[in-house]
């Protein structure tokens, strides 16, 4: 069974995240974990300033949230098409960045599904002020990032985006090849650059991923780019049809190597698309 962990913050955004993971995973039998982190709102609130008794403060945003996650498995039992998913409620006092780590390992979460809303994105808003340090801390199973009010189509199609820098185990992989051998999709291998500046280590890890993707359909797709990288991906994305985008998250050195920009953080603000981002395997 897949045990998915379901960040909320209440709203109609979260909401079609959770809704679109359940349509996903609608033939396999499933447990989603429905939380809610009022950390954050504690930190925040007005009552802190003015100095209200913490307990008092605190029995208030346990309650709104108890409620809250209740009524988000009452809807989604009622909205989802799966015969096999189960659905457990969870709340945490603790802020989503402190509290995700130890609640993965506690719930052996296979998956973390998050919604976006607004024009900052769910990257900003989940890294903050300490960047890599907190996504280092904080991801260490597959994030599917949802963005806002996104209906649920079949993922057909699926991009992979790599430098071919560094190889890929099949382990590391296995989130993104499941979904492609569930759905029969095509993988669009997607490499910023030209075939012909590929080292002899890029293309040993180009060859070494062709065969984990092997029974697979595969495109290897080089493109050039006067801009962004992440626009030109999320552009290419868009042009193509494409349903979901995956790469995968290298510890300690992933916001100064990979395409020599941070391009997760800002394909998040080109993001019209499902979103898989895979940790590396220690």
């Amino acid at each position: 069974m897949k045990n998915i962990l379901f960040a909320t913050d209440f709203s109609r955004e979260a909401y079609c995240a959770l809704y679109y993971a359940t349509e996903l995973f609608k033939d396999e039998e499933c447990k989603f974990f429905i939380s809610n982190f009022f950390g954050d709102r504690r930190d925040t609130s007005i009552y802190n300033i003015v100095n209200e008794e913490d307990h008092t403060l605190l029995s208030r945003l346990k309650t709104q949230s108890l409620q809250g996650c209740k009524e988000v498995m009452h809807k989604i039992v009622r909205d989802s098409s799966a015969k096999t998913h189960h659905f457990e409620t969870f709340t945490s006092d603790q802020t989503l960045v402190n509290a995700i780590p130890a609640v993965v390992l506690k719930k052996n979460i296979d998956l973390v599904v998050m919604g976006t809303r607004g024009h900052s994105g769910i990257i900003d808003n989940f890294l903050g002020s300490n960047t890599s340090d907190v996504i280092e801390k904080s991801i260490s199973c597959p994030l599917l990032v949802v963005p806002k009010e996104r209906d649920y189509i079949a993922p057909e199609k699926l991009a992979f985006a790599t430098e071919f820098r560094k190889p890929y185990s099949a382990d590391v992989l296995r989130p993104f090849t499941e979904l492609a051998k569930s759905f029969n999709s095509s993988i669009y291998i997607i490499y910023i650059g030209e075939e012909e500046e590929l080292s002899k280590k890029q293309i040993e890890n180009r060859n070494n991923l062709k065969k984990l993707l092997k029974g697979i359909e595969t495109h290897l797709i080089y493109l050039s780019s006067d801009e962004e990288i992440s626009k030109t991906i999320s552009d290419y994305i868009k042009n193509k049809g494409i349903h979901l985008l995956s790469m995968v998250y290298y510890k300690h050195q992933f916001f100064d190597t990979i395409f020599r920009e941070p391009v997760v953080k800002k394909i998040d603000h080109h993001l019209a698309f499902p979103f898989l981002i895979l940790p590396e395997k220690n």
